[in-house]
């Protein structure tokens, strides 16, 4: 499958899903003012998968990365500010590790044959799990440390691409991905600790 693809996939799935009456709770958890803002999030989205822009000779821009900003931006204006320092140290360190990673890939040729940097991406994304409580915290984490994660590699001198390359196609694959999974986790983990609540009660 091409690269992009994947992503441009789950997010017409996702859109299909909002326009027929799913994911009721998914804005409010969130935190945002409606299903149609979702909504108009994912068609922004569905037009960033498959726009590049060349800002210059040496540099292009996936337009995902302008949308990934934004969405991050959105999704902090709900942070508590009394969470704002644990969500952006976790997020520093989200970033730092998913740079390293790939870096790593880059730089060692051992590494070539395993995906390292989506190896690390499924670990960062169990970790978030644990460190915060709620769906927004919890994204606010994965976009701010994405973010963070592409543009330092975008600076780094191992790129191949000959020029200063922010974001990809294979970055915003990841990224959806990744999204699509912590919120997936998010809900399997809500719905078992109402279980588990109920269980307690009837004991």
């Amino acid at each position: 499958m091409a690269p992009g693809v994947a992503a441009f996939l789950s997010i017409l799935a996702l859109i299909t899903l909002r326009v027929t009456g799913w994911f009721s709770r998914l804005p409010r958890d969130l935190g945002l003012s409606s299903g149609n803002e979702l909504l108009g999030w994912l068609l922004a989205a569905s037009v960033s998968s498959v726009v590049e822009i060349t800002v210059s000779p040496t540099v292009t821009l996936h337009v995902g990365v302008l949308w990934l900003f934004f969405a991050f931006l959105r999704l902090m204006r709900e942070v508590p500010s009394s969470s704002r320092l644990s969500v952006g140290t976790a997020l520093l360190f989200f970033g730092f590790a998913f740079f390293i990673a790939g870096e790593l890939s880059e730089f060692d040729p051992a590494w070539v044959l395993f995906p390292l940097q989506r190896f690390c991406l499924a670990f960062l994304i169990g970790l978030t799990l644990l460190v915060a409580p709620r769906l927004d915290l919890r994204l606010s984490i994965l976009t701010g440390g994405m973010l963070t994660g592409i543009i330092l590699s975008s600076l780094s001198p191992l790129s191949s691409t000959g020029g200063i390359r922010i974001g990809s196609a294979v970055h915003w694959d990841m990224l959806w991905i990744s999204m699509i999974a912590l919120t997936a986790l998010h809900h399997v983990l809500s719905w078992a600790e109402r279980k588990l609540f109920r269980f307690r009660a009837k004991l």
